[in-house]
């Protein structure tokens, strides 16, 4: 994958839609814009499950289908399991779905944009930022 690609979590999603004018809707609107955003699947599922009728559902799936796509493989869901073991020893929790992703990140080499401030846990992630 690119280093230039960006996986979008759900969080940035949802304020991509509820909030157009904010800077993390902005910073989403320019990096579809240039080619750049990533999906995961675990991101795919938690838009899905908040969608309220068909129409939503049918929009979001159409502006999905050509972005990048990060599968996760078996190797990444042992590294996953072993990522939340040395959190957790550390007195860290993160949910199961948010270390999946953090791991996608890493072995993909791209960045995570996310409203979500314990990916800060994770020193090895690099985080996109958005400039207020």
């Amino acid at each position: 994958m690119s280093v230039d690609l960006i996986l979008v979590d759900t969080s940035a999603w949802i304020e991509f839609w509820k909030r157009p004018d904010s800077p993390v809707a902005e910073a989403v609107e320019e990096l579809l814009r240039e080619e750049r955003v990533a999906l995961a699947g675990v991101v795919v599922a938690e838009v899905l499950q908040g969608v309220k009728r068909r129409e939503e559902r049918d929009f979001i799936q159409a502006h999905f289908a050509d972005l990048a796509f990060l599968e996760a493989d078996r190797q990444d869901w042992t590294l996953t399991g072993w990522m939340l073991y040395s959190l957790r020893s550390k007195g860290i929790n993160l949910p199961l779905t948010d270390a999946l992703l953090a791991q996608l990140c890493l072995r993909h080499g791209v960045s995570l944009l996310s409203l979500d401030q314990h990916f800060d846990q994770i020193p090895e992630l690099r985080r996109f930022r958005v400039r207020e």
